[in-house]
């Protein structure tokens, strides 16, 4: 205990901060041990694999209303292997043909909640870094108990501000951002979605976006793939707005600089306080390195529709000639 305090005062310098990171820094490390090691000692005592829950219907409920649930989460096969064995497997959500907006939620196991692989301690050293050097821009945590549905807390982004985010309705977080048919197709599935959620039904689901970053020669070493804040695609982040373009100086880039940024998203609703945990997991794939799936990435971009470009940035920082050409000429080799 000592030891995380002692490391939350030396890179935040504040009560406030070290309560924060030591909340994190205790919770990531018993999400280790719970995925690795252990899969004995639970406190709470629903069987989530037998679907037993009695609850209230959840649509009976009003507006910040919960009943408190006991749940166990359910036993699986400890991870044995040390994590420099395991090698990352993003699940790229390729989409030949005309592009449907939709959620895309899946079914998760339970197994599968939190993944560990061989970038773990890179990616550690990556947040380290940069709860270090920007506080309370990355991690901060609002205590609202009057506003249920409002986002209530948060980590370490790299293609949005958390500054920017947190504290908003659901609504908001997406029209800010300009999501495309946001309004038409998805509104009312995700207010459905967020209020219907059960404790035992976790889900998951993948985002895809491209991401421009800088030269090989030029890029820094602790974290050359800007996985912290994508600086090449978005621009400086302290200049950054809302759904707003990068207007700085852009280089076209090459096709070794453009790489898939695609988000492994999770949510599960917890029992006792009836809250939604949303995790993110980021991977970067450069698109050099997608060998025959390359293919389905240039099917996937063909049938994005306008609105779809513009919000994925197609018109900004020229990648998206230098991607288009590059997959075409692999189509052509094939």
């Amino acid at each position: 205990m000592d030891f995380w305090k002692n490391l939350a005062t030396q890179y935040i310098g504040s009560s406030e901060g070290t309560n924060v990171l030591l909340l994190l820094a205790l919770t990531a490390f018993g999400m280790f041990l719970h995925h690795c090691r252990s899969t004995e000692s639970h406190e709470q005592h629903v069987d989530a694999s037998t679907s037993n829950i009695k609850a209230p219907k959840l649509n009976d409920r009003g507006l910040g209303e919960w009943t408190p649930l006991k749940f166990t989460y359910p036993a699986f096969e400890p991870c044995l292997h040390p994590l420099t064995d395991i090698i990352p497997a993003p699940r790229i959500p390729f989409k030949p043909g005309p592009h449907h907006v939709t959620m895309g939620i899946r079914s998760m196991s339970w197994e599968k909640w939190i993944e560990l692989d061989n970038r773990y301690e890179d990616y550690y050293r990556i947040r380290k870094h940069r709860i270090g050097t920007r506080g309370d821009k990355v991690i901060r945590v609002l205590r609202d108990d009057s506003n249920p549905e409002i986002v209530k807390g948060g980590g370490i982004a790299g293609f949005w501000r958390l500054e920017d985010k947190i504290g908003m309705p659901l609504e908001e977080i997406h029209t800010s951002g300009n999501v495309p048919q946001y309004r038409e197709k998805l509104q009312a599935s995700m207010a459905r979605f967020f209020r219907r959620l059960a404790v035992d039904k976790p889900v998951e689901r993948n985002n895809l976006f491209i991401q421009v970053v800088k030269p090989a020669g030029e890029r820094e070493e602790l974290d050359p793939e800007e996985l912290a804040w994508s600086e090449s695609t978005n621009g400086p982040e302290d200049g950054f707005t809302l759904a707003h373009e990068f207007a700085g100086e852009q280089r076209p880039p090459t096709v070794e600089q453009i790489q898939v940024r695609t988000e492994r998203q999770t949510l599960r609703r917890l029992g006792v306080s009836g809250g939604i945990i949303f995790t993110i997991k980021t991977y970067l794939v450069p698109v050099t390195g997608l060998g025959e799936a390359g293919g389905r990435l240039g099917e996937t971009l063909a049938g994005w529709p306008a609105d779809v470009r513009a919000y994925k940035g197609a018109s900004r920082g020229g990648w998206w000639t230098v991607l288009e050409g590059y997959l075409w000429d692999k189509q052509g080799q094939t």
